[in-house]
C-alpha cells in the first residue's frame, strides 16, 4: 500500500507494504511498521511466538499475525454463559516473520502472507482495532485530572476528543477509558480508599418550547435522527408546516409509517399532509389511557389485526423517541438560549453517528454465531448486519418445527396450512410458481422485511435453499449506505465539503499526538519538540 504525499511540486511516494529482505533497526520498529500498514490495510496485529538468544536475551526471530489468526477455543465457562459470545478469529493466515541478520545486525523479513480471509475494516474504523488503542503517560494523566474534578468519563472523552481534532484522533476509545478508570479504582481500594454511589429520578420541570424529531431505525436498527426542529406551539398550522419543511429537505419522500402519540392536531396535520401514510398509535401510551375507552376509528391505528398490512420496522410504540428524549437530559438544559441549545443538540447527534461507526466496526470485527450449518443461514450472515441476522436466525431455527397440515392447488398457486410445534395458531401460506413468489398471513415480510418461519418451511418445501434476492433489502444489509445520496435538485450530497483538508487532518492528528505524547514525558524532547514546531510554523 502506497502513500502519496504532494509537497510544493514534488510528489513523495511512501510505501507501506511489507516485502521480503526489508530491514529494520529493532524488533519495535518492525513491530510499528507492520500496524501502521494494518490500519492503513483495515486490520489489527498482535504479537504471536518469538526465539530468544540465551545468551543475553536478544529476540532473534518473531511472528506478527493479523488479530483473526487462529479460532477462538471454546471453553466450559463459555458453555455455562447465558450469552455466547461472538467470534472474532477466522483462522486468517496473514503474518510477517522478522529474524536477526548477525552480520548487518538489523532484522529482516523472512516471511511474509498478505492476503486475509475476512472482511477488513473501513477507514474510519481503523482507530478502533486493538492493535491501534493505547492511553500515554501524559492521556492517562489528564483522565486522572477529568476524574478527580468530578468531570462524567462521556464529557471528559468528548472534550479529549475535540483537542485533538476527533475521537478519531484520540488514540484510545472510550471503553479503553473506562477500563483505566476501572483498573485505578481497584488499586486505590488495596490502599483503603472507597466510595459510595446515589441515584436520583429525574423530574420533569415545567413546559417549554417543544422540541419536534423525527426518529427512526438505521440498517442496524440503531437510533437514527432524520430531522429535528422547535415548534413555537403545537397547533395543526405548525404542525403541517413542520411535515412539509422535512419533506421538502428529505427529497419530497414520505414514510409508509409513522409513529406518534394521541395529539389531535398532530393526527390532523398527518392526514391532510401525507394521506397514504399509515398513520399508528404508541400502543403504551393508548395503554396508559384506558383502552377500554377506545373508539373503532382510533383501532385502526393501533391494533394489529388492522395494522400487520403496513411496514412498521418492528416497532409498536413510540419508545424510540422516548428513549431519545431520555438521552436528551444528558445534554441539554432548560436555560439553554437557543444558539447554545442547538451546539448541545449537534453532541448528541455527533455520539449518535459515532455509536453507529462503532457498531459498523463490531460488524466486521465480530463475526455473527451460524447455530445451523446452512446454506441460507451462512448466505444471511454474510448479507445482512448483525441484528437484522440474530432476527432471521430465530426465524430459521423456528421453521426446524415446521410441518405442512393441508395443501392445495389452484391455478399456478399453491395454497400450504402451515404450523409450528408449540403454538396452536396455523398460518396460510401461498407460493406463486410462476412469479417465485411465497405470501404469508401473519404478515411479516410486510411489517419487519424478512421472511417468517412459515414463508422459510416453504421455501424448503420448494427445495430453495438459499433466499431469493427479492426477499433480501438493501436497506437491512451491509451494504446499505455504499450509494451517493441525492438532495432534491438531483445533485450528489458531499458529507464534507473540505474532505480532502480533514483528510490530510485526520491522517496527521494520530501521528502527532503519539509525538507530543511521548514528548511530554521528557524535557529535552518537549524543548526539541517545541523548536521544531516554531520552525515550521515561521515557514
Amino acid at each position: 500500500m502506497e502513500e502519496i504525499i504532494n509537497n510544493n511540486d514534488q510528489t513523495l511516494v511512501i510505501d507501506h507494504t511489507p516485502k521480503l529482505g526489508l530491514e529494520f533497526d529493532y524488533e519495535q520498529e518492525a513491530y510499528d511498521f507492520y500496524n501502521e500498514y494494518g490500519r492503513n490495510y483495515g486490520f489489527s496485529i498482535r504479537r504471536e511466538w518469538y526465539n530468544k538468544r540465551k545468551v543475553d536475551g536478544l529476540v532473534t526471530s518473531r511472528k506478527f499475525v493479523c488479530c483473526k489468526e487462529g479460532l477462538q477455543a471454546q471453553c466450559e465457562r463459555d458453555r455455562q454463559k447465558r450469552y455466547e459470545r461472538a467470534e472474532t478469529r477466522t483462522g486468517c493466515k496473514a503474518h510477517m516473520i522478522i529474524r536477526h541478520d548477525k552480520e548487518k545486525q538489523k532484522y529482516c523479513i523472512h516471511s511474509i502472507e498478505l492476503n486475509h480471509n475476512h472482511a477488513l475494516h473501513i477507514p474510519q474504523c481503523a482507530h478502533m482495532m486493538p492493535s491501534q488503542r493505547k492511553i500515554s503517560k501524559a492521556q492517562a494523566l489528564e483522565i486522572d485530572l477529568a476524574d478527580d474534578s468530578g468531570i462524567q468519563l462521556k464529557d471528559s472523552y468528548e472534550f479529549m476528543g475535540r483537542q485533538v481534532g476527533g475521537k478519531d484522533a484520540l488514540g484510545y476509545t472510550k471503553q479503553d477509558q473506562k477500563n483505566y478508570l476501572h483498573n485505578k479504582r481497584q488499586r486505590e481500594l488495596k490502599y483503603g480508599e472507597a466510595g459510595i454511589s446515589f441515584d436520583t429520578t429525574y423530574r420533569t420541570n415545567k413546559e417549554y418550547r417543544p422540541l419536534a424529531m423525527f426518529v427512526g431505525f438505521n440498517h442496524h436498527r440503531e437510533t437514527a435522527i432524520f430531522g429535528a426542529a422547535l415548534l413555537y406551539d403545537e397547533t395543526i398550522e405548525s404542525f403541517k408546516w413542520l411535515f412539509e419543511t422535512f419533506f421538502e429537505a428529505m427529497s419530497s419522500k414520505k414514510p409508509k409509517t409513522i409513529f406518534t402519540d394521541q395529539d389531535p392536531a398532530m393526527a390532523k396535520a398527518i392526514s391532510m399532509v401525507m394521506p397514504s401514510t399509515y398513520h399508528r398509535l404508541c400502543k403504551w401510551h393508548l395503554m396508559q389511557n384506558a383502552m377500554k375507552h377506545v373508539g373503532h376509528l382510533l383501532r385502526e391505528k393501533w391494533a394489529k389485526a388492522y395494522v400487520k398490512m403496513s411496514f412498521s420496522a418492528g416497532m409498536t410504540s413510540t419508545q424510540l423517541s422516548e428513549s431519545l428524549n431520555s438521552d436528551l437530559k444528558d445534554y441539554l438544559q432548560s436555560d439553554y438560549d437557543i444558539v447554545k441549545f442547538f451546539t448541545h443538540f449537534e453532541r448528541l447527534l455527533n455520539a449518535k453517528r459515532y455509536k453507529e461507526l462503532q457498531v459498523e466496526y463490531n460488524l466486521r470485527q465480530k463475526l455473527p454465531k451460524v447455530k445451523i450449518a446452512s446454506p441460507m443461514l451462512v448466505q444471511a450472515a454474510n448479507t445482512y448486519t448483525s441484528q437484522l441476522f440474530l432476527k432471521f436466525q430465530k426465524q430459521y431455527e423456528e421453521f426446524q418445527g415446521a410441518f405442512v397440515k393441508e395443501r392445495g392447488e389452484r391455478d399456478l398457486s399453491h395454497e400450504y396450512v402451515v404450523s409450528i410445534y408449540g403454538k396452536p395458531k396455523d398460518r396460510r401460506v401461498i407460493w406463486n410458481s410462476l412469479e417465485n413468489n411465497v405470501s404469508c398471513s401473519c404478515r411479516k415480510f410486510e411489517r419487519c422485511e424478512i421472511l417468517c418461519s412459515h414463508a422459510l418451511k416453504i421455501l424448503d418445501v420448494m427445495d430453495i435453499k438459499v433466499l431469493p434476492e427479492k426477499y433480501i433489502l438493501k436497506r437491512w444489509t451491509k451494504e446499505a449506505k455504499n450509494e451517493s445520496v441525492q438532495d432534491f435538485n438531483g445533485h450528489d450530497i458531499i458529507t464534507d465539503t473540505n474532505l480532502e483538508v480533514t483528510t490530510r487532518y485526520k491522517s496527521l492528528c494520530p501521528l502527532y499526538v503519539k509525538l507530543i505524547s511521548r514528548a511530554a514525558e521528557c524535557e529535552e524532547a518537549y524543548m526539541l519538540t517545541l523548536e521544531n514546531y516554531k520552525e515550521i510554523i515561521r515557514s
